[in-house]
């Protein structure tokens, strides 16, 4: 015979003795049933304990939020003494004779501490069940487990995949997850490298419209998951023993929840956070399985991004300092490129040019005066006009700039961009005599920064020119030597440039 000692909620613990008139004894939050638990997380019908031969087998009955036995959702299985049943907030300890109350542990503690024991295991694609261990229909219940699992780990992938924008790669990582698990909330943290606190960088809320909704979540779960380094899966937080004494969990009420941390080479990088306040046991232990897979993904491609973010955050840095030197050389260009590289960050703003793009135009603009380096400071300081003859060497500074960048394998890219960057709309600009589209978006772009700036700035041979003389001048070479819908975009934003002047170009670029 055994006995079942029954803890629900805070009330008194009961024992109930399975004797053979008891079966089967079905649990459920009608009254009809043998064990009735009042409780909207519990199914009407929720699950029943049956006998054969002597043995006896726990059985889910298709309920809404599951059955769980040891910690582990189950369809049906066998029961024995020192197992532990969940179901929603009701925890049972089965036994093989009854105990006092005062000897016996909680069935709720007896679960828990069965969950802590045996922390959830990592994903693990090549584990396999042996076929004669279990019955064919468990066994095709987890092929298809296992095949929802390779399917979402290879969309995380693609998800995850040639994504240079942090934000976005994180928006996009957190649809696939809400599409996969089915969380009610969703918060993806990312913690700040210099004082370790966790940022909210994508929140998803199906309970509320998200724009009425705080970020509140449970700081004692966070906390737990970032000290531990460990994946938190709560059925219900507000009865769970690792959570009794937690403001955050009692005051917002959380249910059901799950927290996995984001780990790159033994540090945590940030959390994966998914509850509901309305429902228990809403997850499962392959869901979490599957959280923890997806954000080991996640780690690797944040942590290898961030790496990138501050190789190129340093190159940057150097090539601004490298352009200050050579503008160190006449004090009339100095800023030229860092004016002309913030005008057109805007122009592209409003032109929609990805991320990637942006970086190119952002190189290209800083660098595309680089091959007056190869002019004479004569010619280039010279306060009179210049002959024909002088005039070609300083229209051979495009190519020379191009040649230089050429032998940089990394900046490759942008040698076109700096070629062409004084090639005319309508054909009779230089070195090449191209129009039309057939000059690089960004050149045109370039050529249109570089020439109002130029108008604006003073000049060794004219004092520079009244923005309102500039732009008269920029709409008489729309169409001709300008791009007519770059030129429109960027008499748009000009009233803009008073306001970002004092902003480095490379804090306008797309950062995480």
């Amino acid at each position: 015979m055994l006995y079942l000692r029954i803890a629900i909620g805070t009330e008194k613990e009961r024992i109930l003795s399975l004797t053979d008139d008891q079966f089967p004894l079905s649990i459920g939050r009608d009254n009809k049933n043998k064990l009735p638990i009042d409780n909207s997380a519990v199914s009407r019908y929720h699950a029943v304990i049956t006998s054969h031969n002597g043995n006896f087998y726990l059985e889910d009955l298709n309920s809404t939020n599951g059955t769980f036995l040891n910690g582990r959702q189950i369809l049906k299985d066998r029961i024995n003494p020192g197992d532990a049943i969940r179901i929603a907030n009701v925890g049972i300890a089965v036994e093989a004779e009854p105990t006092t109350l005062n000897e016996a542990a909680s069935p709720l503690e007896l679960a828990v501490s069965i969950e802590e024991e045996k922390p959830p295991k990592k994903v693990d694609l090549t584990e396999t069940l042996a076929i004669e261990d279990i019955g064919p229909e468990k066994l095709e219940e987890q092929q298809t487990k296992s095949r929802v699992a390779l399917q979402v780990l290879y969309k995380a992938d693609a998800v995850l995949r040639d994504i240079e924008d942090i934000k976005l790669l994180l928006e996009n990582f957190m649809d696939l997850i809400m599409e996969v698990i089915p969380a009610s909330r969703g918060y993806i943290f990312l913690l700040n490298r210099d004082t370790g606190m966790p940022v909210p960088y994508v929140r998803r809320s199906l309970e509320l419209a998200e724009e009425d909704t705080e970020i509140v979540v449970s700081k004692t779960i966070l906390k737990t998951a970032v000290q531990r380094k460990e994946s938190i899966l709560s059925n219900d937080a507000l009865v769970d023993e690792r959570f009794i004494h937690s403001r955050s969990v009692a005051s917002l009420k959380v249910r059901s929840a799950m927290c996995v941390p984001i780990i790159s080479r033994d540090k945590v990088l940030g959390l994966i956070y998914l509850d509901s306040t309305i429902q228990s046991f809403l997850f499962s232990q392959e869901d979490l399985s599957l959280l923890s897979a997806m954000a080991i993904k996640a780690g690797v491609t944040i942590e290898n991004a961030r790496l990138y973010d501050d190789l190129r955050t340093l190159f940057y840095n150097t090539v601004e300092t490298l352009i200050r030197a050579l503008q160190a050389r006449d004090p009339y260009t100095s800023g030229h490129s860092t004016r002309v590289s913030r005008y057109c960050l805007l122009i592209s703003e409003k032109l929609g040019i990805s991320t990637k793009d942006k970086h190119s135009l952002y190189l290209a603009a800083m660098l595309h005066d680089i091959g007056k380096i190869g002019i004479p400071d004569a010619l280039l300081q010279r306060r009179g006009k210049l002959s024909k003859d002088e005039m070609d060497i300083i229209r051979e500074h495009p190519a020379l700039g191009a040649s230089m960048i050429r032998m940089l394998g990394e900046m490759h890219p942008i040698v076109p961009l700096i070629l062409h960057h004084h090639e005319a709309y309508d054909g009779t600009g230089y070195p090449d005599g191209i129009k039309g589209d057939e000059i690089p978006i960004i050149s045109r772009i370039i050529a249109i920064a570089d020439t109002y700036d130029a108008m604006t700035s003073d000049r060794p041979y004219r004092e520079r020119r009244k923005k309102s003389e500039a732009i008269k001048e920029l709409k008489r070479c729309s169409g001709t030597k300008l791009d007519p819908k770059i030129v429109d975009v960027f008499l748009e934003v000009l009233d803009e440039i008073s306001s970002m002047q004092s902003r480095e170009p490379v804090e306008m670029l797309t950062r995480d």
